[in-house]
């Protein structure tokens, strides 16, 4: 799998429809993703993260407004601009030390798109490049069909040289560490969920120079897992 990264920057007419894009690329069988963060020289990271602490899923200043496809508004989510964030899953709980810096959307091919939520220092600058040889931080990214009505769903990423994990009973995810980056992903189980979110395909929690441990940790952590 290819987990080379760079930064992309949104259009004004981008920036102006809420569409502000900083996600991770993923390469998987269903789906081609672009990629859109880069990822620096490996270091070890300058800040001492402590354990998990909880955290919220409140809007924030500049996130992007989002709804919920109509289709899953039919289902019951939420209308509100931005209540989507947080019916999607997201971390309840993150390393200490980290807070939630900002939110952005990607648009991919075939209707589908990720929503992403970056952790990061407080005084990290919003707009600074996610790397390995920055400061700490932890990615959740979510993959949802966006069309307006359902369609194939995407399967979860497969690395070549993945190790698995249990996150809870019956969801086992691919988990890869190299270079300073622990990505963590697994697809989503729509058995006992809400039925909106049957447009969620899968779900990765990224850590750059966070410990692999601590980015499994908030993998179960993630809620609705």
């Amino acid at each position: 799998m290819s987990r080379h990264h760079t930064k992309v920057k949104p259009s004004p007419r981008e920036r102006s429809s809420g569409r502000r894009v900083t996600a991770m690329g993923v390469m998987i069988a269903a789906v081609s993703v672009v990629p859109a963060i880069w990822l620096g020289p490996p270091v070890a990271a300058t800040s001492t993260l402590g354990p998990l602490t909880s955290v919220g899923c409140a809007p924030l200043a500049a996130e992007p407004s989002v709804e919920a496809p109509l289709y899953a508004q039919q289902e019951g989510a939420s209308s509100k601009s931005d209540g989507w964030w947080c019916e999607l899953p997201h971390a309840t709980q993150v390393p200490g030390g980290l807070l939630p810096l900002r939110r952005d959307v990607a648009p991919l091919p075939n209707n589908f798109a990720t929503y992403q939520t970056v952790y990061s220092p407080s005084g990290t600058a919003k707009d600074e490049s996610i790397t390995a040889n920055g400061p700490p931080a932890i990615v959740v990214e979510v993959n949802v069909n966006s069309a307006v009505a359902p369609g194939k769903t995407a399967r979860t990423p497969q690395f070549s040289s993945s190790q698995k994990v249990l996150l809870k009973k019956g969801i086992q995810a691919n988990v890869l560490t190299s270079g300073g980056q622990t990505d963590v992903s697994w697809s989503f189980s729509t058995a006992g969920a809400a039925k909106y979110l049957s447009p969620v395909s899968y779900v990765t929690v990224a850590g750059f120079g966070v410990p692999a441990s601590s980015v499994i940790a908030v993998a179960k952590h993630v809620r609705p897992l």
